[in-house]
């Protein structure tokens, strides 16, 4: 059930969507978004990442308006973070738990800001059978050096985090990957990752 208190959050939309426990890596270079990780660093604080359903990551104009985004996003942490070439900054995000958007807006800097109120998750309670399926496909992914680059821990500690970091990395196009984050844990989430990972020989 949401949690029916509505807060401010600063977003960071993006073209793919993070899952609780997932964890992607970021390029920094725009100025909104400079500024936002910085205050994430010294305040240790979360934003959000929502899909963009249609727009452009990279603002092109002062003047641009906001892409529109999808309904369902997931709050981030800064788990890492380094100099790139060319004055970037990168950063690794970790998600942690999904909201609901109720209204977004722009600001004169361009970031995206939104009222939000926090989903809370069912618990997850995976069969023994599936929980055995599932960790060893993770521990078969997790070789992959940019996994490990990552930082993720070699088996997720329970069975919310290991779904959420195995739908990060499976190669899932985002048209697959958002119904099951609009899902996630619910009663219907479980069998359409089945049929996924069935029809991708990966079951």
């Amino acid at each position: 059930m949401p949690d029916t208190a509505v807060q401010s959050l600063p977003l960071f939309p993006l073209h793919t969507v993070v899952f609780p426990s997932g964890r992607i890596p970021l390029q920094i270079f725009e100025p909104r978004y400079v500024q936002l990780m910085k205050r994430c660093i010294r305040d240790q604080a979360l934003f959000g990442v929502v899909r963009i359903e249609q727009g452009s990551e990279v603002r092109q104009a002062a003047d641009a308006g906001m892409p529109a985004i999808a309904n369902i996003g997931t709050t981030v942490r800064l788990v890492d973070w380094f100099s790139l070439e060319h004055g970037m900054l990168g950063v690794v995000i970790e998600g942690q738990q999904r909201f609901e958007v109720m209204r977004s807006w722009l600001l004169e800097d361009g970031l995206v800001m939104a009222e939000v109120t926090m989903l809370q998750d069912p618990v997850a309670v995976l069969a023994d059978a599936e929980r055995e399926s599932l960790a060893s496909l993770w521990q078969d992914l997790r070789r992959h050096p940019h996994l490990a680059a990552l930082g993720y821990p070699q088996l997720p500690g329970d069975d919310a985090q290991l779904l959420g970091a195995l739908l990060q990395v499976l190669p899932m196009d985002e048209s697959s990957r958002y119904p099951l984050l609009e899902t996630f844990l619910q009663d219907e989430f479980i069998s359409r990752l089945d049929r996924w990972l069935h029809e991708q020989g990966l079951a």
